[in-house]
């Protein structure tokens, strides 16, 4: 197993390479997790402060009105004088001052629709929250009196309880589960550049150093068959590409612990798997084509950077404009991230839905077996010719 020990060197060589790529991929993955895991504030009622000037005669109607914006609102006592209400709105003392005109409930009771009213502090939206505020209890207050024969401080009472109840929101864990699928959706689109960078990395250089003129003559001239060389350097990229695979598992489940058991998560690591294979038959193609290992690099970059910008793996396929996805999708990078969109975008899984991501597998797998091709007919090219 000279050739497999050939290539243990090469993975050591390159390695930190490899776990640049890997520190960069990780430290995007907990940024955004930082970012995306922020939870919703809790919803807490803001009360403005408002004075009432009342210039009809105390009554249940009144009274209780008072009553219910002293519960909603914070109370300012302000006398009746134009300064004093124009000095306080100014000095935002108070957002709103509430004037009932005189013969108020006796004309509501009949029916008049009197109009009380309000003076706002400049540049305020609160009229619409104290409109509401008024509309709310007066609205309540005229269904009592009109269908039941209560006694109007019964009304006002029975208004007051009925106005003030509350209800208790929570928030299910719904919400952060799927946070957690879009960032894992994040998680694994970015993951196309880490391993496409690390295959034509390492793949890719042992495909030139294989193919170098002095490598192949010393390998003709050794005990060692040329169908046994071939064996081993493919059993190297498979073993390479299983630990690498096994390597974003354990990332996978060190993150995301609650969802590593989920039908989305064996689908997606399954997409993974495929497109490791890709990167490895477009990292074969990369070496076979070129001969300066030290292009390779330039190469690498360009190659990763396109493929991955065009396809989803950093800006999202639904910010891209469709001239543009048309194009990518030329490219296997763009099948893997759709399915991955599709993957974590589902909650239950059907044959319906399950169609659209198995055909985006299928079609990799289908530039694979391409790109392996073009590959080979290089390579008998380039033996033929030497």
């Amino acid at each position: 197993m000279k050739v497999l020990k050939m290539y243990s060197k090469v993975i050591k060589k390159q390695l930190y390479l490899i776990l640049m790529y890997i520190f960069i991929f990780t430290v995007f993955l907990v940024l955004f997790s930082l970012s995306s895991s922020n939870t919703l504030p809790d919803f807490e009622e803001k009360k403005i402060n408002i004075a009432i000037i009342n210039h009809d005669e105390s009554s249940e109607l009144i009274n209780g009105l008072e009553n219910f914006l002293g519960a909603k609102t914070n109370f300012v006592t302000l006398q009746d004088d134009k300064f004093k209400i124009e000095e306080a709105l100014l000095l935002r003392l108070v957002d709103c001052v509430i004037e009932i005109p005189n013969g108020f409930e006796k004309d509501y009771l009949s029916g008049t629709n009197p109009q009380i009213n309000k003076i706002e502090a400049p540049d305020t939206i609160n009229q619409v929250y104290t409109d509401n505020l008024i509309e709310q209890y007066l609205n309540s207050w005229n269904i009592y009196y009109k269908t039941t024969s209560l006694p109007n401080d019964e009304i006002s009472s029975k208004v007051k309880e009925d106005l003030l109840k509350s209800t208790k929101v929570e928030l299910l864990n719904e919400s952060s589960f799927e946070n957690n699928f879009d960032t894992m959706r994040y998680f694994f689109n970015f993951a196309s550049y880490s391993i496409l960078s690390i295959f034509i990395s390492v793949i890719g250089l042992i495909t030139i150093l294989v193919n170098q003129e002095n490598i192949k003559y010393r390998i003709l001239s050794s005990p060692l068959k040329l169908k046994s060389f071939n064996l081993q350097i493919y059993l190297g990229h498979v073993l390479f590409s299983i630990l690498v695979v096994i390597l974003f598992i354990l990332i996978e489940f060190i993150m995301f612990t609650n969802e590593f058991l989920t039908i989305n998560s064996f689908l997606i690591i399954l997409n993974l798997a495929i497109n490791i294979f890709v990167a490895t038959s477009i990292s074969f193609l990369v070496g076979t084509a070129i001969k300066n290992r030290h292009s390779l690099p330039f190469i690498s970059t360009t190659i990763t950077l396109g493929l991955c910008f065009i396809s989803g793996g950093f800006v999202d396929q639904s910010l891209l404009s469709d001239s543009i996805l048309t194009i990518a999708s030329f490219n296997p990078v763009y099948w893997y991230v759709k399915a991955n969109n599709l993957i974590m975008s589902t909650n239950y899984f059907t044959a319906d839905n399950l169609q659209p991501i198995i055909s985006a597998m299928i079609i990799q797998l289908f530039f694979m077996i391409a790109i392996i091709s073009v590959s080979l007919v290089i390579s008998k090219y380039k033996s033929v010719k030497n």
